[in-house]
């Protein structure tokens, strides 16, 4: 039996119709931006459509986790100073 053709998104008798679904994997560039507007504009025609942006960020580099956890522990120490302190104010 030859196959017919059908209307694009018609669903024959029986079976359950497919949603289309775009992911896009996204940052801060105009890329990104230009990526979303092609593939909009390429799914118009096309019904029940979902997208899912999926944004990617680099990793940190383990020079300012290093620095950050430093830090942290210079300010922990200048709190627990400035505690001190006040407590012997109050007291």
């Amino acid at each position: 039996m030859p196959r017919t053709t059908m209307p694009r998104g018609a669903v024959r008798k029986g079976e359950t119709p497919m949603k289309k679904k775009i992911l896009l994997a996204v940052d801060d560039s105009i890329h990104s931006a230009d990526a979303i507007k092609y593939a909009v504009r390429m799914s118009l025609p096309v019904k029940d459509v979902s997208y899912t942006l999926f944004h990617v960020q680099p990793t940190i580099s383990q020079y300012l986790l290093d620095k950050a956890f430093f830090l942290g522990s210079v300010a922990k120490h200048v709190l627990d100073k400035i505690s001190g302190r006040a407590l012997w104010l109050v007291s």
